[in-house]
């Protein structure tokens, strides 16, 4: 949780839930947009009355000093992430905040969600169930709910898979001399299911080709950065590379299937071993990009991404390159410039008063002091033409600028190019 300094920058603060089996809510989808400049054409670094030289980045210039969030082209995919925050301390307590309207929290997070309207958005920090009530709860009583602001949205399908935190292990791992406990499960957690994660869609999943890897085992990742010397052997032998888990859960776009590889990994400040383990759940979508062999998914499959297959990495991955969040160094620079992923550097004018426009959190640096970081992504494939990118942090004055979470909601335009 954040300090009370953090607190000060961001506003109100939130906590989160998870889920036991496969669950997914289906309805009538409703059309999504399009839009052409290619992001390949590299970074779009902005400061302070810099204007960038490259027009191909006018568009996201706009966006960075303006604030505002423009409307999708005809035929693109508006894809987001969005760490919500939207945690309580007991199971059933989330619900039975959403099941009516006035929870200002969730009201924060609908608003951020109208203002920038993805067409599939991942929730993450978010207590969800096997039932999809939670979900459910917040589609009515918030996301189709308009404001002075904003029109309500709704995302028909919903999908919810089980997660590991909270799961309890049975054994001791943050040596405080008691098994059970939330550090003592499979991923921090109050209870089974904390701080899930749920993907929301406006068109239709392909729920039945998803893959999961809530049960891989940590040890089974070659040359992993386990701390072998900071368990036990058997301890060592049943912990899960999971926080959460891993997802990859295929959607339609203009005849071409888009890969969502969706997680939420482990805080590397503060989770057990917090730093070597974020490092490999992201180190696990580099490999299973580049069609590594030993992934194994939850119903016995084995093998990585397809050559060539397209995809969206998207999650609060909890590392930055260039800040100091605990994360080793290495961690997203080696995600990020794969050839198969193309990095947009989403930017907004919130975080352009940090002087660091593509900054998407308020975190703690190694000192515990407050500090803004790039912690929350979504990275298309290459082989993706990305026409659109931001991060949804308006400046002190306009719509959305108070903070439901310490994160804030990151989205890119797709354009199905066949």
């Amino acid at each position: 949780m954040p300090t009370a300094a953090t607190a000060v920058l961001i506003g109100a603060l939130g906590c989160g839930l998870a889920v036991p089996a496969h669950a997914v809510l289906t309805g009538a989808p409703e059309p999504s947009s399009d839009q052409e400049n290619s992001a390949a054409a590299g970074p779009a670094r902005f400061g302070p009355g810099v204007i960038p030289a490259d027009p191909r980045h006018y568009a996201a210039f706009q966006i960075t000093l303006t604030g505002q969030v423009p409307e999708r082209a005809e035929g693109d995919l508006r894809v987001g992430s969005f760490q919500a925050g939207l945690t309580r301390a007991e199971p059933g307590e989330l619900l039975e905040e959403l099941s009516e309207p006035g929870s200002e929290q969730a009201q924060q997070v609908a608003e951020a969600v109208q203002q920038v309207r993805p067409d599939v958005l991942l929730l993450s920090g978010i207590d969800v169930d096997e039932g999809l009530q939670v979900a459910a709860a917040l589609r009515t009583n918030y996301l189709t709910q308009g404001t002075r602001h904003t029109a309500g949205i709704d995302y028909p399908h919903v999908y919810v898979a089980p997660v590991n935190a909270g799961v309890d292990t049975g054994a001791d791992l943050d040596d405080d001399g008691m098994i059970g406990g939330p550090g003592d499960s499979f991923g921090y957690g109050e209870f089974p299911g904390q701080a899930g994660m749920m993907i929301l869609s406006r068109v239709p999943l392909e729920t039945d080709q998803a893959r999961t890897f809530q049960d891989f085992k940590w040890q089974d990742m070659p040359a992993s950065a386990l701390p072998t010397e900071r368990f036990t052997e058997l301890e060592a032998s049943v912990l899960r590379l999971s926080s959460t888990s891993h997802w990859d859960v295929p959607v339609s776009v203009g005849g071409r299937t888009v890969h969502l590889l969706a997680s939420a990994p482990a805080d590397p400040q503060t989770a057990p071993a917090g730093a070597e383990r974020n490092h490999d759940e992201v180190r696990f979508w580099a490999d299973y990009i580049a069609g590594a062999g030993y992934p194994v998914d939850d119903d016995g499959h084995a093998g990585g991404l397809e050559a060539s297959s397209d995809f969206v990495v998207l999650g609060s991955l909890g590392a930055d390159p260039s800040t100091e969040t605990g994360a080793d160094e290495s961690t997203m620079t080696h995600l990020i410039q794969l050839p198969q992923v193309q990095d947009t550097h989403p930017t907004s004018s919130g975080a352009l008063l940090s002087q660091t426009p593509e900054d998407t959190a308020v975190v703690q640096d190694a000192q515990g002091e407050p500090t803004t970081a790039r912690v929350d992504y979504v990275l298309p494939s290459s082989t993706l033409t990305a026409s659109n990118s931001g991060v949804f942090w308006p400046e002190a004055g306009q719509p959305g600028h108070s903070a439901a979470t310490d994160h804030r909601l990151v989205w890119v335009d797709i354009t199905p190019d066949l």
